[in-house]
């Protein structure tokens, strides 16, 4: 959760004698991050279209500590400003990590695309050429029908292919 909080942060020199107290706030706590990055770095991809050989990973982010000096009394100073600072207070929803079986490369053929392109052009997700090719308009239609049906995105999973009622070869 996101809460304002308003400070009178001291903005002297450090010259004077007035009272204040470091504060440490965390703008942004410590969470986890879904992020796309090369499958395999040390072997070159076969695929023509390098976002066929990303995968997501889920990555830790620290969090975000801001230290600001707080006046204790307004009345002693005139050098200080008063801030609203944005701060995360409990626990933010993460994501969750869990091992999804794919289809292999090797398996993913003309026909295979095809027969999703069909399913998903039946259920209103993609108007696109049924080509047979993994394509923008046909990831992004595949990304939208997993997105909507809370399937594992981005990739040809078998539940995914189940839920078309796709059977690979």
């Amino acid at each position: 959760m996101i809460e304002i909080e308003e400070f009178f942060v001291y903005t002297g020199d450090g010259n004077e004698n007035v009272e204040i107290i470091e504060k440490k706030i965390v703008v942004k706590s410590a969470q986890t991050k879904w992020i796309k990055k090369p499958a395999n770095l040390k072997t070159k991809c076969a695929s023509p279209d390098p976002n066929d050989c990303m995968v997501w990973c889920l990555v830790e982010e620290e969090a975000v500590v801001r230290t600001i000096q707080v006046l204790v009394d307004t009345t002693q100073t005139k050098n200080d400003v008063i801030e609203r600072i944005k701060k995360q207070t409990g626990e933010e929803k993460r994501g969750t990590m869990e091992w999804k079986e794919v289809v292999c490369e090797k398996y993913i053929d003309v026909s295979l695309i095809q027969s999703v392109q069909n399913r998903l052009l039946e259920k209103g997700f993609y108007g696109g050429d049924k080509n047979g090719k993994m394509d923008k308009s046909f990831k992004d239609a595949l990304s939208l029908f997993q997105i909507e049906n809370t399937l594992p995105v981005g990739q040809f999973d078998f539940e995914t292919l189940d839920v078309h009622g796709v059977l690979v070869n």
